[in-house]
């Protein structure tokens, strides 16, 4: 499996494992839209940046972006709603928190390491349908030569 695809599985699984959305609730890249979900999230993940360490190693940053929605007229303030969301995503990734900040790559071996190097919001919008709040992830991939999937 892909690096890139494997970091995808992992940051999903821990934001419907942390119960911040269902798995009904949430859309992945490439798949329609939940069509009954008054709330949803939408996940955008894609290498930002390949930074050659060494010969024998790789750092790649990676952007996760999330995408709160909610419909308009389903809350009383939908943009209170995807605050709270986006909040609790950025929280089940806090930086400033060592339990949290590492990304657990499943069946990657020969010392791979994937952690949170930053986050922010992007810029809120809203149209006739959607109200939409994006959450920004960085994630660092440290990938030495001997890096290996066996999943």
């Amino acid at each position: 499996m892909d690096v890139i695809e494997s970091l995808r599985t992992a940051m999903r699984r821990r934001i419907t494992a942390a119960g911040i959305v269902s798995e009904a609730e949430y859309q992945r890249e490439w798949m329609n839209a939940p069509a009954e979900a008054l709330l949803y999230i939408r996940e955008t993940v894609m290498e930002y940046t390949r930074e050659e360490d060494s010969q024998m190693s790789e750092l790649v940053t990676v952007l996760c972006e999330y995408d709160v929605f909610a419909r308009n007229k389903a809350f009383p303030n939908p943009m209170l709603k995807v605050s709270d969301i986006a909040s609790r995503i950025l929280a089940e990734f806090n930086v400033k928190d060592p339990a949290k900040v590492d990304v657990a790559l499943d069946g990657w071996t020969g010392g791979v390491s994937a952690s949170v190097a930053r986050y922010n919001y992007g810029s809120p919008s809203q149209e006739e349908e959607l109200f939409r709040l994006p959450v920004l992830i960085y994630v660092e991939i440290y990938l030495p030569a001997s890096a290996k999937y066996g999943g």
